[in-house]
């Protein structure tokens, strides 16, 4: 995904097989995807992040990463 053009970061939201949901993060460095995930609960760095959400499903966790995103814009 990075490798198309203006891609910042891309971000992949799964279901993971504990049950739980992750979010794999991924950046060139035009976004510290590392501060998007810890305010997510999660951590990482400007290049590669995660986290685990154990309590949401997937749409619930596309919400909060999407109110995230919108507000580091």
């Amino acid at each position: 995904l990075l490798n198309f053009n203006d891609i910042k970061a891309s971000f992949v939201v799964g279901n993971r097989i504990d049950g739980g949901v992750g979010i794999s993060a991924r950046s060139e460095g035009g976004l510290d995807v590392g501060v998007t995930t810890e305010k997510l609960g999660g951590g990482g760095d400007i290049y590669n992040a995660a986290c685990l959400f154990n309590d949401l499903n997937i749409k619930e966790v596309e919400s909060e990463l999407i109110k995230v995103l919108n507000e580091e814009e």
